[in-house]
């Protein structure tokens, strides 16, 4: 699993490599274990899945993996959580959680603060990310003067057919200019 998470973390820029995994939800402390080393400050995740797949699962493990002391809870309803890391280890300070699932548009992001959360020292991983657009990225980014992620990722998650407690974790790092439409000038 290493050797096909590398590709995805480390492949070439402009070189796509996708990665799934397929494990028990129990098993998803592993598969955050794998991934962690391979983030940095300045990353963006993109959770996708259905309600229940286990995308702030999946972010709880990531923070415990990534040194954090505090516990993480779904931020469903405040819509950002940020937790502070005290791993001397990890050049990663913050890791700031965000569900959009409550969102009513794209307009909404300009007044959650993210700019604020977001910094040179943090990750942020956004669950339900896919609500909102290109175009709707962009307005916020013009809008905010928001510090632009240096790597963005994908990881859809889903639940196999057969196997309620089976998932299947596709990662792929995604072109942040076509994503966010953002121009290069402006990272």
């Amino acid at each position: 699993m290493l050797k096909q998470l590398e590709r995805v973390f480390v492949g070439s820029e402009g070189e796509s490599s996708k990665v799934v995994v397929e494990c028990p939800l129990a098993d998803v402390e592993q598969l955050a274990v794998a991934v962690a080393p391979f983030l940095n400050p300045g990353d963006w995740i993109f959770l996708e899945g259905d309600l229940g797949t286990g995308k702030t699962t999946l972010t709880q493990r990531l923070v415990d993996a990534l040194g954090g002391a505090d516990a993480l809870s779904s931020p469903t309803f405040p819509v950002v959580h940020s937790v502070r890391l005290r791993d001397p280890r990890t050049r990663i300070q913050k890791v700031c959680h965000m569900d959009f699932y409550r969102l009513k548009s794209a307009a909404e992001l300009s007044f959650l603060g993210i700019e604020l959360e977001f910094s040179s020292d943090s990750i942020c991983i956004i669950e339900w990310a896919e609500l909102i657009d290109a175009a709707g990225w962009a307005e916020f980014f013009q809008r905010t003067h928001c510090r632009k992620p240096k790597r963005l990722f994908k990881m859809a998650i889903a639940t196999l057919a057969l196997h309620a407690n089976q998932r299947s974790y596709s990662l792929e790092q995604q072109d942040i200019f076509e994503v966010l439409g953002i121009t290069k000038n402006s990272v």
